[in-house]
């Protein structure tokens, strides 16, 4: 399966939406993205359709975020989405390298997605944190 990588557009921001409701995720607010829906990447089959998606959140130290990855559901092959997620990976963690961040993070819980992360290189914190967030 042939892959290319793609900037995020303007008019992805529903579809993605509907990826997230058909996974039971509740949709992340645009202004919660970065760069307002248009901070990450996405995957592209050979045939143009768009296979998954992920964010890339920049601070001002040395440190990055990978997040809301996500796969469209209406690929039926685990196999083809399961790539796309991997090369996402490899795409996102390249581009925070080579815009001079020391260590990208990630915070998962779904274990095939750990396990991408982990293909491309990723290891697993030992310590026992619990995330904590506040909305206002």
């Amino acid at each position: 399966m042939e892959f290319t990588i793609n900037l995020i557009e303007e008019n992805d921001y529903e579809k993605f939406c509907k990826w997230w409701k058909f996974w039971r995720w509740k949709p992340i607010e645009k202004e919660l993205l970065p760069n307002n829906g248009l901070g990450g990447l996405k995957i592209t089959d050979e045939n143009g359709v768009d296979v998954c998606v992920g964010f890339l959140y920049e601070t001002n130290s040395g440190i990055a975020w990978i997040e809301f990855i996500i796969s469209n559901p209406e690929i039926k092959d685990t196999e083809i989405r399961s790539e796309g997620r991997k090369k996402l990976i490899m795409y996102l963690t390249l581009h925070a390298e080579n815009k001079g961040f020391k260590v990208v993070f990630s915070s998962l819980e779904n274990e095939n997605l750990i396990n991408e992360f982990k293909a491309n290189g990723y290891f697993e914190s030992k310590n026992k944190t619990k995330e904590l967030t506040i909305k206002f």
